[in-house]
């Protein structure tokens, strides 16, 4: 019933679009709960393929944000229910980060990723295309009417935003999309007051800072190396500074060695190092993580540059 709904809302949605009658809707709804229903309704495909499900929201991303709630579900569901469908092995997952807010409004960036069959560059503009298919084959094999991508281009743009996407044959894809919505300023300031109130810092956060400190200094004394650590933590000293240097020589070093695995904790410390309100910086380091993730060595080199080259531009003391 849920695969016919949607495909019954694709249809309507197609013809709004197509004759010019598409409006926005504007209602406050919680975001976390329609990424959770959009998820149960894709459980059951998950399952029988025994993929790797996993969300990701970061934490300064509003619970409840303002806008047209049914739009967002039909962007977020194509590009999951895509995901899954072309995965047949390994993992699908959804990363949501805030990249910008801006008065009572704010940018949203999500991540669509998997480790599914791939397209190749030459043919991804094919895929935001009206009843197009990458291959004929591809159509036998997996069904679909060829419509969601391009609705999921029109509605994102049609809320002032864009889907992107990056792919190779046989390593999955990663389709990122940008929406504008609105937000309650109040409602937001209570949710990060709350956040504040029960955040406690990892045991090992703090484990890992203290031993890259020993590591790196040689330094055996308790009360310096703590001052050490929340010196390093805090974004702007010369020890923060340190740390993110070092941190990302050794992620390149992971990469050009094809060590993915280690290059995890390296990310885990950078989280701790670089605060979410840097929207820049934590965008790179997103995407970055994003291209580990794929082992995609290119991609993770240049958000690698990338993050080093802002950080370069932030006046540390």
């Amino acid at each position: 019933c849920e695969n016919m709904s949607q495909l019954i809302n694709e249809i309507l949605t197609y013809s709004s679009l197509n004759s010019g009658v598409a409006y926005l809707e504007e209602e406050r709804f919680d975001l976390r709960k329609l990424i959770e229903e959009i998820r149960l309704v894709n459980s059951k495909l998950i399952a029988e393929k025994n993929l790797k499900f996993q969300v990701r929201i970061s934490k300064n991303t509003p619970r409840i944000v303002i806008g047209d709630r049914e739009k967002v579900r039909v962007i977020l569901m194509n590009l999951l229910s895509n995901a899954i469908k072309f995965t047949q092995i390994g993992f699908v997952s959804v990363d949501v980060l805030t990249t910008a807010i801006e008065e009572d409004r704010i940018e949203l960036f999500f991540a669509v990723m998997d480790s599914g069959i791939g397209i190749a560059s030459e043919d991804q503009d094919k895929l935001f295309k009206r009843f197009s298919q990458v291959d004929p084959s591809i159509k036998r094999r997996f069904g679909g009417t060829g419509l969601g991508l391009s609705i999921t281009k029109s509605l994102a743009e049609l809320m002032g935003g864009l889907v992107q996407v990056e792919s190779e044959p046989g390593k999955g894809s990663i389709f990122t999309c940008v929406l504008h919505m609105k937000v309650d300023l109040e409602e937001m300031k209570k949710e990060s007051f709350d956040r504040e109130i029960q955040r406690v810092d990892s045991a090992l956060e703090r484990s890992y800072l203290k031993s890259q400190l020993v590591a790196q200094q040689g330094q055996k004394n308790d009360e310096y190396g703590y001052y050490y650590i929340m010196r390093a933590k805090e974004f702007g000293t010369s020890e923060n500074r340190r740390e993110i240097d070092n941190n990302l020589e050794r992620i390149q070093i992971c990469i050009d060695m094809e060590q993915w695995d280690r290059i995890e904790a390296l990310i885990a410390a950078l989280k701790v190092l670089i605060p979410e309100e840097k929207k820049e910086l934590s965008k790179a380091l997103f995407q970055m993580e994003l291209a580990v993730r794929r082992g995609n060595q290119t991609q993770a080199e240049k958000y690698v540059k990338q993050l080093s080259n802002l950080v370069d531009g932030v006046k540390f003391c």
